[in-house]
C-alpha cells in the first residue's frame, strides 16, 4: 500500500500493539504527528512539558506493562534531552522505542539549526539506534528495533528520521518476522552451562545475588536454584514485580544472612546490601561497565567477597567480527582475564 514514510510510522506502531505513546513535538517530528493526529482514535499521544519527562514516562509504562514503550521528541536539543532517560533505561535493562525527527538528510553534518548527531550521542546507552535515510527501510527498522529492544536483555533503541524522509513515499509492507544476522538473543541456557550455574551457586558464600539478562531467566534461574538450596531462602527480583513485591523482596533480602537473590539489574534502586559475599553473571552483561558495577554490590562492607562470570567459550549464533556484540565479548575477555 502507498503512502508516506511518516504514516507508514504510525502503522508501525499499530502493527506492534502501540496504544499510548509520550513525547514533546517539533518542527523536524511535524510530518509524523500529523499522522499521529489523524490516527488518534488508535494511538493516544500524552504532551508532556519536557522531553526528557517523555522517555521516563515511557520507562515506566515499560516496566508496568512488560512491552516496549515508545516516546517521541524533535531533532537537536530535543533529541539530546532524551538521554538521561535512554541512559536510565539501558541501566535497568527497560524497553523503549525513542522516535526523533532529524534535520534533511542533504543538511545533515553541517550545524544547521536545530541539528544534533543523536544517534553518535546516544550510542552508550542504547542497544542499537538507526539513521533513516532509506524511505524503503522504514518496516524493517521499525520491526527490527522493537525486537532488539524487547528480547535477550531488554533495553532502549532509538530511530532518527530527518525530515524529508518522513515526507517520502513508500509501498508498506510491514513483515511478519525479523531476522538479524549478527543478533540471536537465547532465551533458554544449554544444558551445560546450567549445570555450571547450579554448582557455582552451590558452593558460593552467601548472601550472594546472581545476575541474568531477562525476567524470564530470573525467575526459571530461582527456581531451580530452590531445588538445590532447600535450607537457604531463594527470590527473584525485576522490574515487572509490583511495588510492594519488590519492597517485601527486598526487606528479606535485606535481612538475611545466607539469602540469594537472582536479579535483572533493576536490582539497587535505592537499596544496598553492603554484606554480599559472592555475585555471580549467569548471563554476560551488556558491557565492562555494567559488569564492574554490577560486581561491585559485593563487599560494601569492606570484607572480602567474590565475583563469577559464567562466559560460554563457543556462542550458539557466533556473532559477527565488527557486531557490538563481538567487541562486547573482547572487552568482557580483557576484563575477566585481568
Amino acid at each position: 500500500m502507498k503512502m508516506t514514510v511518516s504514516k507508514a510510522m504510525v502503522e508501525c506502531l499499530k502493527a506492534e500493539g502501540i496504544t499510548t505513546v509520550y513525547g514533546y513535538p517539533g518542527a523536524a517530528i511535524c510530518p509524523f504527528y500529523d499522522e499521529l493526529k489523524n490516527s488518534e482514535k488508535d494511538i493516544r499521544h500524552v504532551l508532556v512539558r519536557h522531553e526528557a519527562n517523555a522517555g521516563h514516562a515511557a520507562n515506566g509504562y515499560a516496566r508496568i506493562s512488560g512491552k516496549p514503550a515508545v516516546c517521541i521528541a524533535t531533532s537537536g536539543p530535543g533529541a539530546t534531552n532524551l538521554i538521561t532517560a535512554i541512559a536510565t533505561a539501558y541501566a535497568d535493562s527497560i524497553p523503549i522505542i525513542c522516535i526523533t525527527g532529524q534535520v534533511n538528510t542533504d543538511q545533515i553534518g553541517s550545524d544547521v539549526f536545530q541539528e544534533a548527531d543523536i544517534t553518535g550521542a546516544a550510542e552508550p546507552f542504547v542497544k542499537h539506534s538507526y539513521l533513516l535515510k532509506n524511505a524503503d527501510d522504514v518496516a524493517r527498522v521499525f520491526k527490527e528495533a522493537f525486537y532488539i529492544a524487547g528480547t535477550g536483555r531488554p533495553g532502549p533503541v532509538l530511530i532518527d528520521v530527518p525530515m524529508d524522509v518522513q515526507k517520502m513515499t513508500v509501498d508498506f509492507v510491514y513483515p511478519k518476522k525479523c531476522d538479524i544476522r549478527s543478533y540471536k538473543p537465547t532465551g533458554k541456557g544449554n544444558a551445560f552451562q546450567v549445570k555450571k550455574v547450579m554448582k557455582a551457586l552451590c558452593e558460593a558464600e552467601k548472601p550472594l545475588i546472581v545476575f541474568c539478562s531477562s525476567r524470564e531467566g530470573t525467575e526459571i534461574t530461582a527456581r531451580r536454584l530452590k531445588k538445590h538450596l532447600k535450607d537457604q531462602d531463594v527470590w527473584f527480583y525485576h522490574a515487572g514485580l509490583s511495588r510492594e513485591e519488590k519492597k517485601k523482596i527486598e526487606d528479606l533480602f535485606f535481612a538475611s544472612a545466607d539469602g540469594v537473590l537472582v536479579a535483572t539489574c533493576a536490582y539497587g534502586m535505592g537499596v544496598d546490601k553492603s554484606n554480599i559475599r559472592t555475585v555471580v553473571h549467569a548471563d554476560l552483561p551488556s558491557s565492562a561497565e555494567a559488569y564492574l558495577q554490577e560486581s561491585g554490590r559485593g563487599g560494601r562492607d569492606r570484607k572480602q567477597a567474590y565475583a563469577i562470570a559464567l562466559v560460554p567459550f563457543v556462542p550458539e549464533q557466533p556473532a559477527a567480527p565488527d557486531s557490538p556484540d563481538a567487541r562486547r565479548r573482547t572487552e568482557l575477555y580483557h576484563i575477566f582475564t585481568g
